[in-house]
């Protein structure tokens, strides 16, 4: 449970898992919320904000790296390699869960927000976006390069 004090806003829980002093009195935040999600994953560089699917997303050189309100609005969801899911299962006390079937198994992971802990989420976040980041780009098939089936 991260403590508050009164003349911190919202978004000291963020500067609390980094040991920020402003976060330590008397207000109780058990979640994280939904604008507190979406603030710390448009801090990462070069991230935009769209939709997809009925749902915000969060992506960086055009490929999704994190979504707000999937499955329901409990969750967000980050797009980790699997073994880094496998980590952040281990350490999140039952916050992270791997998406049902292949995307799952890809690393698809989703983050409870009621019970998520911000260092392990920050952590997450940052994962997500460096896979997405740093990866290069596949090119997209088009009609043109695409060979006759015989």
């Amino acid at each position: 449970m991260i403590i508050l004090s009164r003349e911190c806003d919202e978004f000291a829980l963020w500067q609390q898992a980094e040991g920020d002093e402003c976060a330590t009195a008397s207000t109780e935040i058990s979640i994280i919320t939904h604008w507190m999600f979406r603030k710390l994953v448009l801090q990462l560089s070069g991230t935009s904000e769209g939709r997809h699917m009925g749902h915000p997303d969060f992506r960086v050189r055009s490929k999704i790296f994190a979504t707000l309100g999937y499955p329901n609005e409990e969750f967000a969801a980050v797009m980790l390699t699997p073994e880094q899911q496998a980590q952040f299962v281990k350490e999140g006390s039952g916050a992270f869960v791997p998406v049902k079937g292949g995307w799952g198994l890809k690393g698809s992971t989703k983050v409870l927000l009621s019970v998520a802990e911000p260092r392990l989420v920050k952590r997450a976040l940052s994962a997500a976006w460096t896979c997405k980041a740093i990866t290069p780009a596949r090119p997209r098939s088009t009609a043109a390069h695409r060979q006759p089936r015989r």
